[in-house]
């Protein structure tokens, strides 16, 4: 399974998402309202994030600003997410 992790720009907002992607199916692990700054979208993601239990099957992360530009994180960015450092991660700056 994939996590994918997105931040989109929309018309001066941001929407935050975290989806699951499985072998049969997209699953939304949860739901986030669009917020107004980055910072606030990082930190509904950064919460969320700190809440999962990653001993399960999640084997690949994704970040990315829009879905041309989507990659997946390598272990580093793992730590920092964990560690709730976002600020820090290659691609994912302000």
């Amino acid at each position: 399974m994939d996590m994918i992790i997105e931040i989109e720009y929309i018309d001066g907002s941001y929407e935050p998402s975290i989806n699951i992607i499985g072998p049969f199916a997209v699953s939304g692990i949860s739901d986030f309202e669009l917020k107004e700054t980055l910072d606030e979208a990082v930190e509904a993601i950064r919460i969320v994030l700190k809440n999962i239990d990653f001993s399960y099957r999640i084997v690949g992360f994704c970040s990315s600003a829009n879905k041309e530009q989507r990659r997946v994180l390598n272990i580093a960015d793992i730590e920092i997410f964990a560690k709730g450092d976002f600020g820090k991660i290659n691609g994912f700056q302000k």
